[in-house]
């Protein structure tokens, strides 16, 4: 056992807790006292490769959940603001961005990747801050969600992208044998995705073992990326795929719940470890030059976003809140960091600088986000911007059908179970059940029962059936 392994974790992971602790009583965002976790420590902590080597994997993981997330149908229901929404806001920041880099004198390629760098934003911080103002079924919850959903797709694609802005020649001799690879994988893929997976997944589910359902999960998720990197596939595209692959199935929700502790924990440790590479004596001696960057950042990333707002013809009051909701720059932009370091994209001073800017950015976001009534006061001055006075909603014909609000919630679809759910349906009553028998689960989806597979005392299963939306929830198990 490498002792001074065990001597750094201990000491990180309880100057986290600490840390946490006090930005649990300030309200501030967690994932802020990750990074200062690293910062504290950095010059304390001088062997940092195999705390970075762990903290790949919370990125594996993290990229995991994204794809076991994603749905076609919720994707569909707001593809407008996704597409073009995501498109605008993406090309508009990562143009305005590289135009500035390259007038202080960046190369253009590196230039083009800082534009990358920026445009991405946090999607943990604003889907809490989304979550807690109750702005879910808002115009300003739908099209911000639509614009995070297309940049964690983009994402993907500005990995791909990442060599090339590097330099890396594309080897032509090379391009049938990986061609030939990259077939193979995507048959191999396809049969495991429809045909082998969804039936381990049922047979290890039938067992009611925990262990042989979670370590599955595991194999599926390491084992698709190491597959996708030995054919010079990004392993955090293979995360995406693996989590594609589970997304198709019922056990997608069940799935998350095992996972999320996992990505929680790697995800936390890679912030840490983010937080690790700063040098604190350059943070203190450009702190002036940090704070103007990180006002330039969120200044023209709400132009973008304003405009993108007023392409869509979004009410301007609307169009302000998910401007200033999205201004900061996200966790995705540390894993492209990373990345950009490697390929020659990036100098250390750059990087650090970066990620104080960062960091800066993203803690501002929960002040900004209550500064929205006196910037919108601002824009009244002006005749040109017509501002609303109320926030608007979604039309009903916009909101999927899939949406439950005031419904019951059925845990269990026993004896029990089906009267109830046969009461709710006799007096129109909405309602969703959960049950861990797959049998089950598989026979009544058949006949048409909306049920889903998983343990009700999971957080995330419980989210999936809209318990913040609830009348009531009825445990109808067996005793």
């Amino acid at each position: 056992m490498d002792l001074l392994l065990l001597q750094n974790m201990s000491v990180i992971l309880i100057t986290a807790v600490v840390i946490l602790l006090i930005f649990n009583k300030l309200k501030l965002p967690s994932m802020i006292g990750l990074f200062l976790t690293g910062i504290v420590l950095g010059r304390f902590i001088t062997s940092t490769d195999i705390i970075t080597s762990v903290s790949e994997l919370g990125v594996i993981f993290l990229l995991f959940i994204i794809g076991l997330e994603f749905s076609i149908e919720k994707f569909s229901a707001i593809k407008d603001y996704a597409v073009i929404g995501g498109i605008l806001q993406v090309i508009l920041t990562t143009i305005f961005v590289s135009i500035l880099t390259f007038i202080a004198g960046a190369p253009l390629n590196s230039a083009v990747f800082m534009g990358f760098l920026i445009c991405f934003s946090s999607t943990a911080i604003v889907m809490k801050l989304i979550q807690k103002k109750h702005l879910n079924h808002t115009v300003t919850g739908r099209v911000t969600l639509g614009i995070l959903i297309f940049q964690d797709i983009a994402v993907i694609i500005v990995l791909l992208l990442t060599p090339l802005l590097g330099g890396e020649a594309v080897n032509l001799n090379t391009l049938p044998t990986v061609g030939l690879k990259f077939m193979v994988l995507v048959a191999i893929l396809l049969i495991m995705g429809l045909r082998i997976i969804p039936r381990a997944l049922h047979e290890a589910a039938r067992t009611k073992n925990r262990d042989l359902f979670m370590l599955l999960i595991l194999f599926i998720c390491l084992g698709t990326t190491y597959a996708t990197t030995s054919v010079g596939i990004s392993p955090e595209l293979g995360a995406f795929i693996a989590g594609l692959i589970i997304s198709n199935t019922e056990y997608s929700h069940q799935t998350l719940s095992y996972v999320q502790p996992f990505q929680d924990v790697f995800m936390s440790i890679f912030l840490i470890s983010i937080g690790l590479m700063i040098n604190v004596e350059y943070f203190a001696y450009n702190i002036v030059l940090i704070l103007v960057l990180a006002c330039i950042v969120l200044f023209v990333k709400f132009v973008a976003t304003f405009i993108t707002g007023h392409v869509l013809k979004i009410p301007i009051k609307t169009t302000i809140a998910i401007s200033i909701l999205i201004s900061q720059i996200g966790e995705f932009s540390f894993v492209l960091a990373n990345e950009g370091i490697k390929y020659g994209l990036l100098s250390s001073d750059v990087f650090t600088m970066f990620l104080a800017v960062s960091i800066i950015t993203m803690s501002s976001t929960p002040f900004l986000e209550k500064l929205t009534p006196r910037v919108v006061d601002l824009f009244k001055r002006f005749s040109y911007f017509q501002v609303d006075d109320e926030l608007q909603t979604i039309a009903d014909d916009e909101i999927p059908v899939d949406v439950l609000e005031d419904h019951v919630i059925i845990v269990g679809f026993g004896v029990n179970g089906k009267n109830l759910s046969r009461s709710c349906r006799n007096y129109n009553i909405p309602y969703v059940v959960v049950d861990a028998n797959p049998m089950i689960v598989k026979k009544e989806k058949e006949l048409g029962i909306p049920i889903i597979y998983g343990n009700a005392s999971n957080e995330s299963v419980l989210k999936e059936l809209g318990v913040y939306d609830a009348k009531c929830i009825v445990i109808a198990t067996s005793a």
